[in-house]
């Protein structure tokens, strides 16, 4: 798969590797490695800065270490916890809907009188 042998090449890369140099040694459009690399940048697997090389746009292409992923993760809960205190919802399986949740509207009010 053209995907996996090019983030190969990215973590490879000590220095990054120019979003130009990978579509002409994979023998692909400049496109379509476009895409790949949004994609694989939005999964988190790669971060692309902008760079000029003799006059033309390219991005330098560098690989995102497992343990800076993890840390994206970690903020992905972040809105279910204020002050320490975790959303009544988390985890939560009553069938109700916020609007009409006592637990959070609790929750809501401790928190607007801090």
């Amino acid at each position: 798969m053209v995907e996996q042998k090019i983030l190969g090449m990215v973590r490879d890369a000590d220095e990054g590797l120019l979003q130009s140099d990978i579509w002409k040694e994979v023998g692909i459009g400049s496109s379509k490695c476009s895409r790949i690399m949004l994609r694989l940048e939005d999964d988190g697997l790669v971060k692309r800065e902008k760079e000029t090389l003799n006059g033309v746009n390219t991005y330098r292409v560098y690989p995102i270490r497992k343990s800076s992923r993890k840390s994206k993760k970690k903020s992905d809960y972040d809105c279910l916890i204020v002050d320490g205190e975790i959303a009544p919802c988390a985890g939560c399986d009553a069938d109700c809907s916020p609007e009409q949740c006592s637990s959070i509207g609790k929750w809501i009010q401790s928190l607007i009188k801090e």
